[in-house]
């Protein structure tokens, strides 16, 4: 029995030509050929393009009527392009979304209440009426399963049973999402079990199912059937497979629309099967675009496996799949926090960014190749080459091999890779002999039997966890024990950055790939899949992730993002009232404080105890082990902690337990052999600013000493919000800053930062953007967060953090230039923001006055050093002075994101209104201040605060501070307006009006000043 096999034509009218050309070119490579079935396995149509039945008119007149049998068997299943998706309701659209079992769906089908089934096949009868008419089947089950029945030569009797998958797919991601009932499968498998030969015919191939049911429906799948036929994934490069795997042939097939690329160059397949021996001889057609012609390749012949031979493949499938859901629950203790039992780890995986370059984070990388280098996909990982992937620690590695585990055995039938996770730390810990065959076995719990099928039928793909070049005579061990196999891969991860050339004589691949920090789209990927339950707006969640990761050095990766949306979703909040809350929580989770509290240790040593000791712990490195790069030995701990325990009479804890516990947590880690340290900066500096709390002299040093006090900045916003009524310590900050002020005043004596005067109406700059200002203002629309996440991950690049423990740096106060003063400033301004349960009334104004005017000169002034820069360099001095008059107006901007990000905090709110309340009786001197103050609020909530933006419209007559309301509010209508049409709205009537207070009177004007200004941005940008 001959049969052809074709899917996935995608027609569009006016497209014929394409289609045609290769229909005539495959004619005449069939041209021999009798073919008695011609199956099509969905997709006739592409969305809708036309109807149904003109595309069907179109293929049949243009291909199967000039086959060479005129009477061919013809037989189709609906894809998910031929539903028309404009006919479901949102009702059933939910339906589908908050399914939850397949005995749900199938009751719904059964009882069919008030016709609510029937009432919703309304998308797929234009594909019913089709088959109806044009190959009618001999039975129909609930017009979602058709049945042909026909006797085939020497008396054998074939069923062809045509299934629709594709009814519940009203959206185009479906992978893994896919409901079908078990009972009408044991209903269709009692139609068809005295058959001879036995076809299914469906769109999606079987791992498109539902993980809840995907074992049980292919198990049943492969037992009732000897062949199926599928099409769907001709956007892979594995679409086209054929193999009998499984224990069923497997009978895949790539687009015919795809059929000119050269990427997925295979349009169609003809197989013969022969019913008595079940021998299956194939052929491939493929185009070949050198000759203009379609040729066909021979396959290897295959054989059905039937009797003993299907019952043993379908008993190893099995195995693969039971373990498959082993992995999955495994994978769900180790990574992710089990508050909602609804979702779990495939469901939540995201994969990480792989590059085959590795930037180095202790220089700044200049190389645009190497910072734009191509991300490795997913897929680009699924195949039977070795690999070895290089990450940090929490970087995903293991949870990579995780998820590369599950979809191997998901995807057997495709790849005909077992894989095996073999966690290499295990051997070098207990120093084991590896014995390849056993590990096999044990990780599937195989028999004999099983392990020798396996390993002649299957390629074996080990993914080794927790590689060390180290361990040297273990990995040589291990493998020249896998050279022993015929067909072998790996996949092997390492903490390391590189390994060097002798143990690439070990390992034998030369394709090393690294795992990079996420970029913030990864982040609100994460988000997004995240099931955070309550009223939350997960864009300010990736904006408070994005924010936190930042100041405390930490990864950017699976983990620690996770660790946080489990952290907003245990407390219910995402605006905590300051960040130290936020990384408070998160030590209680890295420690593990609920556990802990339940525990018989707790009752010997708390939570509390362990935080003591691990703040001892911060300071004995940062003062005894610099030169160590702040670590030591595992003697140094076990003496350290002794020495807290007899400061601590009641500590009865054994020092090995705890600091056991200490390092199975992660928060010290084993960086070399007896070499130990915290495994983040940002948690050792969250240790050091708690041992600030119980040793004031440590404080005091770190304040007063001017070299070095820069370096804690993220100490002492820690430790201030842990002690938020240290009035001490913000004099002492702010004393240190008016001396750096006054250093700085003498060093740049010619720079007088009274002439700062915002209240001139003068810059040309705005007359010349007229049009493009005008452009914006009109165009402008809220942005998707794809659009932003990508926006932003262009300007930043890659979030590359080094979160390893660094040496503090040491700044000489002598040299101060306008960035060591901005950095004085962010401590002040930081350290002000916590400090918010201080009541000296006069000192928080006088402070705040202080840092709001202190950082307008100083972020004016380094713009003037950055533009004496440009000024020196530029080839066209001419032309400066417009293009630093450019770069000046904007400086209210550059000073509101400085305090913004340093300063700003909703209960400053009193503080602003009492402080604007006095500068609005000379509001014309200080414009550029009230601006400052009312958008420190304004960022916030725009809605909210609308009526002050309304207040500066009107009273602000300085036209570089008017530009600076009006980027503003640009910024806010593209970035904050994502599904908030009212306040889009608003913002758009603001836009209008402070449009009109700057162009009073129409002026139009020459692009010529606008083009020259862009241009010599480039000219810098170049240079």
């Amino acid at each position: 029995m001959k049969i052809l096999h074709l899917s996935d034509l995608h027609f569009q009218e006016n497209h014929e030509k394409k289609f045609i050309k290769y229909f005539n070119l495959l004619l005449n490579e069939l041209e021999e050929d009798f073919i008695d079935l011609l199956i099509f396995s969905g997709d006739l149509v592409d969305k809708k393009g036309c109807d149904l039945q003109t595309a069907y008119s179109f293929f049949s007149n243009s291909f199967v009527q000039n086959l060479k049998n005129k009477d061919i068997k013809i037989y189709f299943c609906c894809g998910n392009h031929d539903i028309d998706r404009r006919l479901i309701s949102q009702l059933f659209k939910n339906f589908i979304d908050d399914l939850k079992n397949e005995e749900d769906l199938y009751n719904f089908i059964i009882n069919n209440d008030n016709n609510d089934f029937t009432n919703n096949l309304k998308h797929i009868n234009e594909y019913n009426e089709l088959v109806k008419l044009n190959f009618p089947p001999n039975k129909t089950l609930y017009n979602l399963v058709d049945f042909y029945f026909f006797p085939f030569s020497n008396n054998k009797n074939i069923s062809v049973v045509s299934l629709n998958l594709s009814w519940l797919s009203y959206n185009e991601d479906n992978y893994g999402k896919l409901w079908f009932c078990e009972n009408i499968l044991d209903e269709i498998t009692n139609e068809i079990k005295s058959y001879d030969f036995k076809i299914l015919l469906i769109h999606q191939p079987l791992r498109f199912l539902h993980q809840s049911i995907f074992k049980s429906f292919t198990s049943k799948i492969y037992r009732s059937f000897d062949c199926i036929f599928s099409g769907h994934t001709h956007q892979e490069e594995i679409s086209a497979i054929i193999n009998s795997t499984g224990g069923i042939l497997n009978c895949g097939a790539s687009s015919i629309s795809d059929v000119y690329s050269i990427k997925y160059p295979i349009g169609s397949t003809l197989l013969n099967i022969d019913l008595d021996t079940f021998q299956v001889s194939y052929k491939s057609f493929e185009y070949n675009k050198s000759i203009d012609k379609v040729k066909s390749i021979l396959i290897d012949d295959i054989f059905i496996p039937v009797d003993k031979e299907k019952r043993l493949r379908i008993k190893i499938f099995n195995t693969l799949l039971n373990k498959k859901d082993s992995i999955i629950d495994e994978a769900n203790t180790r990574f992710i926090p089990s508050f909602n039992e609804d979702v779990n780890f495939t469901d939540l995986f995201t994969f990480p960014i792989i590059r085959k370059e590795i930037l180095n984070l202790d220089i700044k990388v200049k190389d645009e190749k190497v910072k734009k280098a191509k991300n490795i996909e997913y897929k680009d990982l699924l195949n039977d080459e070795s690999s070895i992937i290089f990450g940090k620690d929490k970087s995903g590695k293991s949870s990579l091999l995780y998820i590369l585990c599950i979809d191997f055995i998901k995807n057997i039938s495709v790849f005909r890779i077992i894989p095996i996770i073999v966690d290499m730390s295990f051997y070098y810990n207990n120093n084991d002999n590896l014995n390849i065959k056993n590990i096999i076995k044990a990780f599937y719990n195989l028999s004999n039997v099983d392990l020798e099928f396996i390993i002649s039928n299957y390629k074996i793909k080990f993914l080794l966890d927790n590689f060390k070049e180290s361990e040297k005579e273990i990995n040589s061990n291990f493998f020249n024990e896998l050279s022993n196999l015929l067909n072998f891969s790996f996949t092997v991860t390492c903490q390391d950055s590189h390994i060097d050339s002798s143990c690439l004589d070990i390992i034998p691949t030369q394709n090393e790939l690294h795992i990079h920090d996420i970029t913030k789209r990864k982040i609100r990927e994460i988000t997004e899949k995240w099931p955070i339950t309550g009223n939350y707006n997960k864009d300010d969640i990736v904006e408070k992730l994005t924010t936190i990761f930042k100041q405390l050095n930490i990864h950017f990766n699976f983990w620690t993002v996770s660790l946080f949306l489990w952290i907003f979703e245990k407390t219910g909040s995402v605006n905590l009232h300051n960040n130290v809350e936020l990384i408070d929580l998160y030590v209680e989770n890295l420690l593990e404080k609920s556990n802990l509290v339940l525990s018989l240790q707790s009752q010997t040593f708390s939570y509390e105890n362990y935080r003591e000791f691990l703040a001892k712990t911060a300071y004995f490195l940062y003062s005894s082990r610099e030169n160590n790069n702040y670590s030591c030995t595992y003697t140094d701990l076990i003496k350290l902690f002794d020495q807290y325990s007899h400061e601590n009479i009641r500590v009865v804890a054994d020092s090995r337990d705890i600091i056991d516990y200490i390092l199975r947590k992660g928060i010290i880690i084993r960086k070399e052999i007896d070499n130990y340290t915290f495994r983040l900066n940002g948690v050792f500096e969250y240790f050091l600013a708690r041992h600030m709390l119980s040793s004031p002299t440590f404080k005091e040093n770190v304040i007063n000493n001017c070299n070095t006090f820069l370096s804690f900045k993220n100490e002492l916003e820690i430790y201030s919000g842990f002690n938020r009524s240290d009035s001490e310590l913000l004099i002492q900050l702010y004393f240190n800053t008016i001396n750096a002020h006054n250093l700085l005043i003498k060093k740049i004596s010619s720079f007088d930062d009274n002439e700062i005067d915002f209240s001139k109406s003068d810059s040309k700059i705005f007359t010349d953007l007229q049009e493009v200002i005008k452009d914006i203002k009109d165009q402008i629309k809220p942005l998707t967060y794809d659009q932003k996440d990508e926006i932003e991950d262009n300007l930043t690049g890659d979030i590359e953090i080094n979160s390893e423990v660094h040496a503090k740096l040491t700044y000489n106060i002598d040299d101060i230039d306008s960035d060591l003063y901005l950095m004085h400033l962010s401590i002040l301004s930081r350290v002000f923001r916590n400090l918010d349960r201080i009541n000296d009334t006069d000192t928080i104004f006088e402070i705040l006055n202080f840092i709001v005017e202190q950082t307008c000169y100083a972020i004016v002034f380094a713009l003037e050093e950055l533009l004496l820069k440009f000024k020196n360099n530029a080839k066209n001095q001419d032309k400066m002075e417009e293009l630093i008059d450019f770069f000046r107006s904007f400086s209210p901007l550059f000073i509101h994101t400085f305090l913004f990000d340093e300063l700003a905090h909703p209960t400053l709110e009193n503080l602003i209104f009492q402080k604007v309340a006095d500068l609005k009786s000379d509001y014309d001197h200080n414009q550029l201040l009230i601006f400052i103050y009312y958008f420190l609020l304004i960022e916030f909530d725009p809605y909210k605060y609308r009526n002050l933006i309304d207040e500066l419209i009107d009273n602000i007559k300085s036209h570089t501070i008017l530009y600076s309301i009006f980027t503003k509010l640009i910024l806010y209508v593209a970035f904050k307006c994502n599904g908030k049409e009212h306040l889009e709205k608003e913002l758009h009537k603001e836009l209008e009006k402070v449009y009109k207070k700057l162009f009073p009177t129409k002026k139009r004007v020459a692009k010529d000043n606008v083009n020259t200004i862009f241009k010599q941005l480039k000219d810098i940008e170049n240079s």
